[in-house]
């Protein structure tokens, strides 16, 4: 075996890894979105807010589609890749999974603010962040799946 050929196995374990990763987190983007919709409606909240929330949910919901669309390409993938288009998509699908995170982390920090001056916010609150910490949480085993597959193809 040459060096060439074990770098494309390495390659090949690790983008497995961070096509796993990618599915993984894309469905608990979907299962949080889900869950925070169907509890959202015991929740106090003024409307300008449970759009904001709504939106988010929506984003996830929709981003998991795309990424399960692009996850199901990967089938397609020819026995010898072309490299270069195999790191566009992982690079595509890290992007999908991560683009709402600046939106995120303003409404969890509104929601946190706004807690600390109305008590029912709290709970809000409570959901959001917590969604939001499940979804980091999985995202980070994306991230690090991907910065391994792109180690192991730069070699």
């Amino acid at each position: 075996m040459t060096e060439k050929d074990a770098s494309r196995n390495s390659g090949a374990t690790e983008l497995a890894e961070f096509l796993s990763q990618a599915y993984s987190c894309a469905m608990t983007m979907f299962e949080n979105a889900s869950y925070v919709e169907k509890e959202f409606v015991n929740v106090e909240l003024p409307q300008n807010l449970r759009d904001e929330v709504a939106e988010v949910c929506a984003a996830w919901i929709s981003n998991k589609r795309d990424i399960m669309t692009e996850l199901d390409e990967f089938h397609d993938v020819p026995a010898h890749p072309d490299e270069g288009r195999i790191e566009r998509r992982a690079t595509r699908i890290s992007t999908w999974l991560s683009e709402d995170f600046p939106q995120l982390n303003a409404l969890v920090e509104k929601l946190r603010n706004l807690s600390e001056q109305d008590p029912k916010i709290v709970l809000a609150y409570m959901l959001v962040a917590g969604s939001a910490v499940n979804v980091l949480r999985s995202f980070a085993a994306v991230r690090t799946a991907s910065d391994r597959y792109f180690v192991a193809v730069a070699t």
